[in-house]
């Protein structure tokens, strides 16, 4: 899996800077409850780019109906150590809506950073 990765970085080498993941979803404690958190890692090892955290943490919302939801995926997420880098892989998990790839993109464009997102996706246990 981290291969798939890796052959992905090799056909835009230097594009990159930093390797980074959308935040975490209010349920888990935070970066180290988050596995894609740790292949994003692995990915940033193996080509030789660091891993930085860039987007803070969701906080807990109340339960909302589906309008409300999709009002809230509107919003961006807040940033944090984003003056480091220009260019960001930033890898995911799941792509379902595209929700989170639009406002993560939205997020790292209103700050003038440039960023290609992909997700991993996998089946069973």
């Amino acid at each position: 899996m981290i291969n798939d990765f890796v052959d992905i970085y090799n056909k835009r080498p230097g594009f990159f800077e930093c390797v980074t993941v959308p935040p975490p979803s209010s349920k888990r404690n935070g970066y180290g409850d988050y596995p894609i958190a740790e292949v994003a890692q692995k990915v940033a090892a193996e080509i030789n780019k660091p891993f930085q955290v860039v987007f803070k943490k969701k906080e807990h919302k109340t339960r909302r109906s589906k309008h409300g939801r999709l009002e809230t995926s509107k919003r961006r997420y807040e940033l944090e150590n984003i003056d480091l880098y220009n260019s960001y892989l930033v890898i995911d998990d799941v792509s379902t809506t595209g929700r989170t790839f639009q406002t993560v993109q939205a997020t790292l464009g209103q700050n003038k950073v440039s960023c290609f997102m992909i997700a991993w996706c996998f089946w069973g246990h």
